[in-house]
């Protein structure tokens, strides 16, 4: 299969330069750093051009794999390009308001369209048990399947899951890993210490935390601005949060422990639904082995 990918000097454009060159199609790179596409043409052995139609000739699939605030306006351009009946695929974050839109032009122009997440980053050395979220778009239901035999061929969990429910859980699974560690990094940078000195301080569990805190920091604030900022369910779920730590904060003011023993114990009962709930204290020690 032939595969044209929009983005290749990205992060997770040239990831998935190499993936599917692994997997024996013929990749082409598309971008507009003449540098890196050199640099992505000598690392994976993949054709790279800044040309859409030279790009675009004779593609299967197109991966598009830009930014939210960038895709109307791709797909727009390489519209006229594509061949007829290709099938185009996102790895888009957030859904629900963009994916209307890119139905409605990709049917226009007589090609296929499907929405996918990877639920991973560059840094995975394959697809193997991976998750990977597939999402219809309306008009476009047929191109599914093909899609998720493809990347099922590759190992990863596909899991298929309408635009709402994508986001809602998105709202869950990473806007508020993110928030939360971009808070606890802020509560660090704000106290006045130095961070050598507060760790000097911290137990097992701070370790673990800062160690998350400072991975997420130090990802591109463009793109975890765009995740916080456009999941309109995330913003439904920070006013939860705002409401809860009101009732948190006077919990603690008035020292009230049956409250807090109930929102333990209902939070513990929820966890134990997690296969790894019985092993989860000496996985904790043995990730914090591999902590420096």
């Amino acid at each position: 299969m032939k595969i044209a990918i929009i983005g290749a000097t990205g992060k997770m454009g040239s990831w998935f330069c190499q993936e599917f060159t692994k997997q024996g199609h013929i990749v082409t790179g598309i971008g507009r750093n003449a540098a890196k596409l050199r640099d992505i043409a000598t690392k994976y052995h993949v054709k790279v051009t800044s040309d859409y139609p030279s790009g675009l000739a004779g593609a299967n699939w197109v991966l598009i794999a830009v930014p939210l605030d960038a895709i109307v306006q791709v797909i727009q351009t390489i519209a006229p390009f594509v061949e007829k009946d290709a099938i185009i695929f996102d790895i888009l974050s957030i859904k629900a308001n963009v994916l209307p839109i890119l139905g409605k032009l990709c049917k226009k122009a007589g090609v296929r369209y499907v929405s996918t997440h990877p639920m991973f980053g560059p840094g995975a050395e394959n697809m193997t048990g991976r998750n990977f979220i597939v999402t219809p778009v309306p008009g476009h239901e047929k191109a599914v399947v093909q899609v998720k035999e493809q990347f099922n061929s590759m190992g990863a969990h596909i899991t298929e899951a309408g635009a709402d429910i994508h986001d809602k859980m998105m709202a869950l699974v990473l806007n508020l890993p993110h928030f939360l560690n971009i808070l606890f990094g802020k509560f660090l940078a704000n106290s006045g210490f130095e961070l050598p000195l507060i760790k000097q301080f911290g137990g097992t569990t701070f370790a673990l935390q800062e160690f998350l805190s400072l991975n997420v920091n130090a990802e591109d604030p463009a793109i975890y601005g765009q995740l916080q900022f456009e999941n309109p369910a995330f913003q439904h779920l920070l006013k939860e949060f705002h409401e809860f730590v009101g009732r948190y904060a006077q919990a603690i003011d008035t020292k009230d422990a049956t409250l807090f023993k109930q929102w333990m114990q209902e939070n513990n009962e929820f966890f134990k639904h997690d296969p790894l709930y019985s092993k989860a204290y000496a996985l904790f020690y043995r990730i914090l082995k591999l902590i420096p």
